[in-house]
Formats: C-alpha cells, structure tokens, sequence
C-alpha cells in the first residue's frame, strides 16, 4: 500500500510539475510576445520620427536654397533711377492683390525686372 500511495504521490507531483510548466512557458510566451510587439512600435515611432525630422530637414533646406537664391538675385537687381533721369521709365505691375512700381532705365531687359519682383515677394 505505501509503494502505491508513494507513486500515487509522485505521479500527483509529476503532473502539478507539467502543469506548472505549461503555466510558465505560456506566461513566457505571452511575455516575450509582449515585448516583440513593444520593440516593434518603438521601431516603428522612431523610423516615422526619423521621416519627419528628414522631411523637416528637407523643408529647411529648401527654405535656405531659396532664401539664398532671393539674397544673389537681388543684389543684381540695379539701384532705382532717379525721377529725373531721362532714360528712367516708370513700370507698374500688378502682383496678385499687390501692385509694385518702380522706375527703371530703358536700356534694363525684362530679366531685371522680373528679378526685381524677388524684393517684393519677401
């Protein structure tokens, strides 16, 4: 009777023991899946901050291009004749809801004019 009742034991611990196991390779599983999924939305939130801060960079780029761009094309556009200069002629150019006037010589080409217009859009 006691050899019985000792297996009856051991197989009782035995099968706590599985159970115990499964338990924990689950509670295992859940966890390590908790965290994959964890380590793949903080790869995910940096490449989108790292597309955003690219995207910004891009934008500031091309801000400066531009703004370097206006600052050379101004400083060609020639000084404004004065009133009494026979060569000067007086232009208006309506500029959407803006009108811009200003003199220039005769002899300037419609580069220099339209180079002009860069002071106004600033």
């Amino acid at each position: 009777m006691y050899v019985f009742h000792f297996r009856a034991e051991r197989s009782a611990a035995q099968s706590l023991r599985q159970q115990q196991d499964r338990a924990y390779e689950e509670s295992l599983r859940a966890d390590q899946e908790k965290d994959r999924r964890r380590e793949e939305e903080r790869k995910a939130r940096e490449e989108q901050e790292a597309r955003e801060k690219e995207e910004l960079d891009a934008q500031e780029l091309e801000i400066q291009r531009i703004r370097l761009e206006k600052e050379r094309t101004i400083g060609k556009v020639p000084l404004e004749p004065e009133p009494s200069n026979p060569h000067a002629c007086h232009l208006q150019i309506k500029l959407g809801e803006r009108t811009m006037k200003r003199r220039f010589l005769m002899t300037d080409t419609v580069k220099v004019i339209s180079m002009n217009n860069y002071k106004y859009k600033q």
